[in-house]
Formats: C-alpha cells, sequence, structure tokens
C-alpha cells in the first residue's frame, strides 16, 4: 500500500499541466532555438564544445590551468545574473513574445529602437534589446491580428505570420552565421549542406532520433505484458533479460538536467518457451521515496541541484560529509548486476539496491560505506567465473584517497540473501596520484593475473565537492579535466593486492572497458607461463565533452548543433602494455594504441566466459550521432578489425548481451539480445534476438506500454529465472 501511495504521488511526472510545457519528445513540442537560449544565458555557440577548448561557453578553470568541467553556461545563469532555480526552464518565452519584447522590425532588418544594428549581428548573435515596436495588439494574442481572422479575409495585415515569418528567417540567418563563424575561428571550412540546412531549421542528423532519451514513463507495467511475436524466439533462451536506466525525467514541476539524473526505470523481458513478457517498474530508492513525498527534486543528482532544505544547518551539511552512503542520492539507474544469488541495481554512489528480478519490485537497500568505508564504488563489477564479484570504489587512507578493491565472495548453497554481500571485503588497491582530485572510473578490468585500473585525468576536485556540499551544488561541478597530464594505467597483482606496473598513455576519456587479458610478447621471449603483454581493449573519447553532450538542454539542442556528433565521436582503442621490459620499451615512454575499428561503439559485450581471457569478438551499439543508421549493432572482429552491422531504420537496439548457444563450440556461436525502441513510437517497447555468427535477426516481440518506454542503458540476462 504505501509503494501505491508514492507511485500516486509520483503520478505527475511529466504529466503537462497548468503553465507547464508538454514533454519535448512530442512532435509538436515547441522549443526555442539554441541560438535564443545561448543569448538569453549570456552563453555561446559552443556550449558543450570540448572543455577548456575555444569556443565554449563553460570553460572555467580548474587548479594550473586546466579546463573545468562544469554545467553549460546556459544552465548556470539567468539573464540579468541570477541563478535558475533548480529544474527550472529559464522561464520559456513563446517565440512571438521574444520577437515582440526583443526585436523591431524594419526594411533593413532587426535592429534595435534607435536603429543601431547590435555590435555581434555581424557574427550571427543578435542580443537582446529593447521592447519592439509598438502596435495595437490583441490583448490575449499580442498579435494585430489572428491567423484566422487573416484566413477569413479579414482585410487588415497578418502581423502574426510577418513576425513569425521574420523571427524564423532571422533564427535560421544567425545560426548560419554563428556556424561559419565558429568554423573559421576553428580554422575549418563550413560545411555548405550544414549551414543550408542551419539556415532552413532542417535537423542536422535526421537519421537519429536524439529524443529517444528524453522520454518519461507515467505508468508502470507492474503485471507481465504479452506481445506480438514475428520470426522466432529460440526454444533454449529461458530466463529474464532485466534492464535498468533513466525512467523520468521531472519530479512534479521540476525537471532534471542530466540524463544520468532520470529516476531509475527497471524493465524485464521474461523469455520461456519461445514467448516473450515485459514488465516495468520504478526503483523505490529512498530518493525516489523523498522526491515522490515531496513532488519535487529534493535529492541532488549528478548533475542536478536539489531543491533547498531550510531546515538543513550548516552543521547538519558538515556532518553529512561523513555519511556518504545517506546523504549521496541512491539513484542506482546505471546497471544490475549478481551478487551471491540477488540481484543489484547499481550507481557511482556507495549504495546497492536488491531487487527482486521476477516482479521488478525493490526488496532492499544495502549501503556498502558503512560495512567497507568506501565513499563510491563503479557501476560496473565484474563477475568472476567462479561466481565471486570484485568492483572498485574509493576509500580514504592516511595518505589520501585510494582506489580499493571490493571482492565479494562465490554465493554458498542455503545462504541468506545478503551473505555474500555481508562478506565483502577490500583487497588492496592504488593510490590516486592527485590527492585532492582522485580520478573519476566508470569501470575497470581484470586479467587471469593483475586487476587493470584506468586513471583518466577526469578527476573529482575534493575543494570543489567540499563547498559543493555546503552549497547544494551537483557532482558534476565538481569534475576537472586535465587534458595535459597523462592517462595512468595500473596493473594490481590477484594475489597481493598491490600494484606491479603503472605505464602511461596519451589523455583520454572512457567509460567503459572492453576486456583484458594477458598472452606471451610478439617477440616469444616470454613462455606462456609468464605472460609478456597485458592487452586492454576501451572504448575511448578525445575528452570528456560527451558528458556536457548528455545534459538535457544539449539533447534537445542536438539536432541544431553542428559539434553535437564530433562531441560525441569515440572510437575503441587496444592498448598493449609490455611487462618484461615495461615503460622502458615504449617510444616516448608512453603506450601508443591502435584502433580495433572505425566505428562509434558503446556498451560493448562480449562471450561471457571469455572475461580476462583472450578473445576475438565483442558486440556494441552504434555512436555515431551523424552515421547513416545510428541505432546499428555492432560485432567487431578484433584480430582482422572487420565489422558485421545490423539494423532498422528508426529502431534502437539497447546494449547487446551475448547468450551462447548450449552447445556451441565457436566463440560467436548464439545469440544477442537486445531491448527495442522505436524513435516514431514512444510507447512500443521490444526484445529483438540476433544470431551473433551471421548478424541476422531471428525473432522480435514488440509490445504497447500504456505510457512512454524510455531507452535503457545497461542489464543482465538472469538465466532460469522466469
Amino acid at each position: 500500500m504505501a509503494d501505491t501511495a508514492l507511485a500516486a504521488a509520483m503520478s505527475p511526472l511529466g504529466a503537462p499541466g497548468p503553465g507547464r510545457r508538454a514533454s519535448c519528445s512530442s512532435a509538436g513540442s515547441k522549443r526555442r532555438s539554441a541560438w535564443i537560449r545561448r543569448s538569453r544565458a549570456g552563453g555561446s555557440w559552443g556550449h558543450v564544445d570540448s572543455l577548456g577548448s575555444a569556443g565554449s561557453a563553460s570553460s572555467g578553470r580548474g587548479l594550473g590551468g586546466t579546463a573545468r568541467l562544469e554545467v553549460p553556461a546556459v544552465h548556470r545563469r539567468r539573464r540579468g545574473g541570477g541563478k535558475p532555480e533548480h529544474g527550472d526552464s529559464l522561464g520559456r518565452m513563446s517565440p512571438i513574445e521574444y520577437v515582440l519584447q526583443t526585436r523591431a522590425l524594419t526594411p533593413d532588418g532587426y535592429r534595435s529602437p534607435s536603429g543601431r544594428q547590435s555590435p555581434d549581428a555581424s557574427d550571427g548573435c543578435l542580443l537582446p534589446g529593447s521592447p519592439g515596436p509598438a502596435a495595437e495588439a490583441d490583448p490575449d494574442t499580442g498579435l494585430c491580428c489572428r491567423r484566422e481572422e487573416a484566413a477569413a479575409g479579414c482585410g487588415r495585415p497578418s502581423w502574426g505570420v510577418v513576425l513569425e515569418d521574420a523571427r524564423l528567417q532571422a533564427e535560421g540567418q544567425a545560426r548560419r552565421r554563428a556556424y561559419e563563424a565558429a568554423e573559421r575561428a576553428a580554422g575549418r571550412d563550413a560545411d555548405p549542406e550544414v549551414a543550408a540546412r542551419l539556415e532552413a531549421g532542417q535537423d542536422l542528423y535526421p537519421n537519429c532520433h536524439v529524443h529517444i532519451w528524453l522520454r518519461s514513463c507515467k505508468e508502470e507495467v507492474c503485471q507481465p505484458l504479452r506481445g506480438a511475436t514475428s520470426g522466432c524466439i529460440p526454444r533454449w533462451i529461458r530466463g529474464t533479460l532485466l534492464r535498468n536506466g533513466p525512467g523520468s525525467l521531472e519530479c512534479g514541476r521540476d525537471k532534471f538536467q542530466h540524463l544520468f539524473d532520470g529516476a531509475a526505470l527497471l524493465q524485464s523481458f521474461r523469455i520461456a518457451d519461445g514467448e516473450v513478457s515485459y514488465q516495468s517498474r520504478f526503483l523505490r530508492s529512498q530518493t525516489w521515496r523523498r522526491n515522490a513525498a515531496a513532488r519535487r527534486i529534493v535529492v541532488t543528482e549528478f548533475g542536478t541541484r536539489a531543491a533547498p532544505d531550510p531546515c538543513q544547518t550548516i552543521f547538519k551539511k558538515v556532518a553529512a560529509m561523513f555519511r556518504p552512503g545517506e546523504v549521496m542520492s541512491d539513484n542506482a539507474m546505471i546497471s544490475v548486476y549478481p551478487v551471491g544469488d540477488e540481484f543489484f541495481a547499481f550507481t557511482e554512489s556507495p549504495v546497492m539496491t536488491r531487487v527482486d528480478p521476477v516482479t521488478l519490485r525493490t526488496l532492499e537497500r544495502v549501503n556498502v560505506a558503512s560495512t567497507l568505508g568506501i565513499v563510491n564504488h563503479t557501476s560496473h563489477p565484474l563477475v568472476q567465473e567462479d561466481g565471486s564479484v570484485v568492483n572498485l570504489g574509493m576509500s580514504l587512507s592516511a595518505t589520501g584517497p585510494q582506489y580499493s578493491l571490493i571482492h565479494f565472495p562465490a554465493p554458498q548453497p542455503g545462504g541468506a540473501p545478503l551473505a555474500a554481500v555481508d562478506a565483502g571485503r577490500l583487497r588492496g588497491g592504488v593510490a590516486a596520484r592527485w590527492p585532492l582530485h582522485p580520478g573519476y572510473m566508470h569501470s575497470f578490468g581484470a586479467t587471469a593475473s593483475h586487476f587493470v585500473l584506468v586513471e583518466q585525468p577526469l578527476s573529482v576536485s575534493v575543494p570543489a565537492m567540499v563547498r559543493g556540499q555546503l552549497s547544494g551544488d551537483p557532482l558534476a561541478a565538481s569534475l576537472r579535466w586535465f587534458p595535459e597530464h597523462p592517462t595512468l594505467l595500473h596493473l594490481v597483482s590477484r594475489d597481493t593486492g598491490r600494484r606491479t606496473h603503472t605505464f602511461e598513455a596519451d589523455s583520454f576519456f572512457f567509460l567503459h572497458v572492453i576486456n583484458c587479458f594477458e598472452r606471451p610478447s610478439l617477440a616469444g621471449e616470454d613462455s606462456p607461463a609468464e605472460p609478456g603483454e597485458v592487452v586492454v581493449d576501451i572504448c575511448c573519447y578525445k575528452d570528456p565533452a560527451m558528458i556536457s553532450c548528455m545534459y538535457i538542454d544539449a539533447l534537445q539542442d542536438a539536432q541544431q548543433n553542428p559539434d553535437y556528433a564530433r562531441l560525441f565521436r569515440g572510437r575503441p582503442l587496444r592498448f598493449v602494455l609490455p611487462l618484461a621490459a615495461g615503460a622502458q620499451q615504449l617510444a616516448g615512454g608512453r603506450v601508443q594504441p591502435r584502433p580495433l575499428c572505425d566505428l562509434g561503439c558503446e556498451t560493448p559485450r562480449i562471450h561471457p566466459r571469455l572475461t580476462s581471457r583472450p578473445y576475438r569478438f565483442f558486440y556494441a551499439i552504434s555512436a555515431d550521432v551523424d552515421a547513416d543508421n545510428p541505432g546499428t549493432l555492432i560485432k567487431v572482429d578484433t584480430w582482422t578489425g572487420s565489422c558485421a552491422t545490423w539494423g532498422e531504420a528508426g529502431l534502437y537496439p539497447s546494449e547487446p548481451i551475448f547468450i551462447p548457444r548450449p552447445d556451441g563450440q565457436a566463440e560467436d556461436d548464439g545469440v544477442l539480445l537486445c531491448a527495442l525502441v522505436w524513435g516514431d513510437d514512444d510507447r512500443r517497447a521490444g526484445l529483438l534476438v540476433v544470431d551473433a555468427q551471421a548478424m541476422v535477426e531471428l525473432g522480435r516481440t514488440e509490445f504497447t506500454a500504456p505510457s512512454q518506454v524510455p531507452k535503457c542503458l545497461h542489464g543482465w540476462f538472469a538465466p532460469g529465472v522466469v
């Protein structure tokens, strides 16, 4: 009953009401163009440009003159200097309001009432000016003549039509000039097709439905929903595909500002005897319950500031710093993994939430900070072949922050549900290279003999985080990017828990390690018993600009941002670490990676029995926004560099999970399971089964949900759970 009441309290999530704008994912949504928002907010064209590069509106400086990762300027500042409130949409005006209040229409174009052109007009930045021309406007619409009256032949000039056309033309010209100026400043030639699309107000990435990330579920599917199956679902597949991701970007009238802030929504596809059923439920985290009770955002998330709590004194805020598992958001919206015999939803705060894989009900909240003394952990633990689980967290020692390995033992027959979690222990680690700026780690890797910790120069500023704890700033405001410093690849012995090697590579940003393994050196000087090389495969990016690309405003503006695809572009790279000679064998003392393929790959998965072992194939979804089909499934052959793909226009599969055929011998003898969403139908969900060898569809089951179906992030297949 309590859950039902809380679900009712959350019913305003995304529902349009008085003074509210409908969801931006609807086809008829009216959004202001990027240039208007930036001019009002004091930003610039490049508000999601590479961090610290020319043209970035959020180019705050970190220590040592390095670039600082911040919320874009449009999120930080209202016109007039005030700070936006939590979840605020910057007080959006209608297009006609904007023209009437900021422009005077003259035969020479848009000028201020004094006749002086804006000093930035030559660069396409039309700054807001004084109110527009005095006109006998209708008191309700602000227009001299309604469109309906003009169509009926009332004889008066339709100023509404004139102003609307002039606004669209001016916006298009401003976008084009801003783009051409930005390209000139970067030393590049402007693409005529891009310039023409910007001026015409057309989508720059017409094949990509970016709005699939902006959907909010309004109604859960608590009872299994049957769907329509086409093709064949292999009968040997028996289990449940669990999925996790942001399920709602709204809470009451408040809106989350980053994709990583949305309320966690669990989805499941139960597969048995060739049939599939679908369910979805919100994770009843402590954060979800508090937000639901208040009908607003009251817990600060990764990129969203919570509503201020007038009862929270400075002393309580300071005391809260020593209880990270209680004060940090436990909105576990990233992944699902087994620990012991149970399944847990994960985020990067030191909290694991146990869920029922059959009903998707939230069972128990486990604060590992209180038992292990860590302040966070990754959302991608490694499940070992024997059933034990290893994760990477951060703990505090006498010398400063340390990346600590957390070991949860394999489940024991007849053990208590949380026995494996309660038996978790820290097993060594590596000290952070910068005590006040420990690195941000989303995942890690392992080989047969080593754990692989990749310390990228994207760090969490401890001083900024302390200030943020007192001021209510989100975690994203404390991230710092140090591009002039190398990325470190640490090898930690599985036996001793101590670091054995550290290698350097040029700076890069990453979220996901594909796989790691050991092999004899290519020179043949080492025996297989003493591996000569460690191979580390990672989905890499030049910098962390893609984090800024996932702000909600950035996603809404993506189709009018000519830099969006470039900022989101990454490639899978292979790093080979020579154990015998160490860094002395490397040119310049740094590891030089090679690309595994020339396609953007994300959420990579491999054959589960080849984790930490030599492998050949990995599977991923396309990360290239400007691809001919951005919803492509990709199979990469790491031996040859060749790729095989599967795709269908307007269809977006999730992270592909490989399920080996029971009697299969080849590495790729099995199927890929993917959750599906459609770009043109936000209530449509599905399960896709693809033959992993031939990369052809075997079958799919489609469902019609009662409300929007958001795109998920990560998941796990639970065999035998039906």
